[in-house]
């Protein structure tokens, strides 16, 4: 019986596995905010073309890494890594965290005050709140974990 050779990862692979799904991230994020800031307008029927084919651009790339895939395993493998890792990150959802922007601008008109009473826990959310759950998200024991969002804003997003 004839064993299957196992390829080694080439360095040009490894860089394409890195490039490739950090490009495609990068696009599709902008096509997407590019959408979200023409709804974010209220609903007038806008379309943001340039948004819609970054988004495309980003889809095109995946598939341009996954068939590179089958020149060398290298690029699969690296960029599932990258592209587990940057999910990981969009897992969760943060309220509204104290940072020096939002005191400058929401927190400045009374924001804080506001989403604290809308929420179940009595006070404004700091960075360090979303340490634990972002490294329970990359940490091997939530290696059961999928499909979810994880509402990290003191209760104010009430199910």
């Amino acid at each position: 019986a004839a064993v299957a050779a196992i390829s080694m990862p080439t360095p040009l692979g490894v860089i394409v596995g890195i490039l490739l799904p950090l490009a495609s991230a990068l696009v599709t994020v902008l096509g997407i905010s590019r959408i979200l800031a023409v709804e974010a307008d209220g609903w007038a029927a806008k379309v943001d073309v340039l948004g819609i084919v970054l988004v495309t651009l980003g889809a095109l790339l995946l598939l341009a890494c996954a068939l590179l895939s089958l020149w060398t395993p290298s690029v699969g493998l690296v960029g599932g890594a990258i592209l587990t890792a940057l999910g990981g990150f969009a897992l969760y959802a943060p309220g509204l965290t104290r940072t020096d922007t939002a005191a400058r601008t929401t927190g400045a008109e009374g924001g804080f005050d506001h989403v604290v009473s809308l929420q179940a826990v009595p006070r404004v959310e700091e960075p360090q709140d979303l340490v634990s759950t972002l490294l329970y998200v990359v940490d091997e024991g939530s290696g059961f974990l999928t499909g979810q969002t994880i509402n990290v804003d003191g209760g104010s997003a009430k199910h």
